[in-house]
């Protein structure tokens, strides 16, 4: 049975494993820098990283950027984070925390949520509290920038495939295959996925994530309430104008 609780998810548990399942992509941290380049003028001389995971971003964001900030709510995450970055990175760099209660006591230039981190933020209060958390750390001019999955894709029937079937090259003669479910309620505005992994040399493991989808509009209206103007949204990480129908929603925002 799935534990009752919003997310179980074995890579959460084992980031050596989430490191090959998902290997590192440069378009993204290479679509910040566009975006910081427009919206700010230059590179940030500061970052914060909610939802950082094993520090892949900031270590591509420190090329550029001597201030750099991960935080993870997973203490697994940030122990592996801290040792595969050790040798560049103090253990200040990455910390324990959440984006509900977050209060590091300074602001900075940039502000990232990649990853879908912001879907987790299921409640009207956690959704405030998560925006809270951005601006609590923003000054004028600070340049946010959010990836999630776009809940306008899910509107119409047939926007996602209800089940699939998976196999993960683990780059180390080990294949992990599984199966996925996935159900949307429409009018809690939830996707839900049910994956179990078959790995060898484990038991078969059983994932179980809910993501709080948010469609364009929305997103906007609520960043704009807690001070940030939206100045780009795209659903490619080219930053081409489209007709939102992707995937993915790449936001820009700017703190006012």
């Amino acid at each position: 049975m799935f534990m009752k609780t919003h997310v179980e998810n074995l890579l959460f548990r084992r980031p050596d494993l989430y490191e090959k399942a998902y290997p590192a992509d440069d378009a993204l941290p290479d679509m910040c820098r566009r975006l910081f380049e427009r919206h700010l003028g230059r590179q940030p001389a500061s970052i914060l990283d909610i939802g950082c995971g094993t520090g892949r971003e900031i270590e591509a964001f420190s090329e550029t950027c001597s201030d750099c900030v991960g935080v993870d709510h997973c203490p697994e995450m940030i122990a592996f984070a801290r040792s595969k970055h050790s040798a560049k990175h103090p253990v200040s760099t990455f910390r324990v925390g959440d984006m509900f209660s977050l209060r590091l006591g300074r602001d900075f230039e940039a502000i990232t949520c990649l990853g879908g981190v912001m879907l987790y933020a299921m409640t009207h209060e956690e959704i405030d509290q998560t925006l809270g958390t951005f601006a609590a750390h923003a000054r004028p001019g600070t340049v946010l920038i959010l990836e999630l999955f776009n809940g306008a894709r899910y509107l119409a029937a047939g926007g996602f495939k209800e089940h699939t079937e998976f196999e993960v090259d683990f780059q180390d003669g080990t294949v992990g295959k599984g199966t996925a479910t996935y159900d949307f309620d429409r009018r809690r505005q939830r996707l839900i996925r049910k994956r179990i992994w078959h790995i060898p040399g484990m038991p078969p493991a059983e994932d179980y994530c809910e993501y709080r989808l948010f469609f364009p509009a929305e997103l906007e209206h609520l960043l704009a309430e807690k001070g940030f103007q939206v100045v780009g949204m795209f659903d490619n990480k080219e930053s081409r104008e489209s007709d939102l129908s992707g995937e993915w929603l790449y936001v820009a925002a700017v703190f006012r």
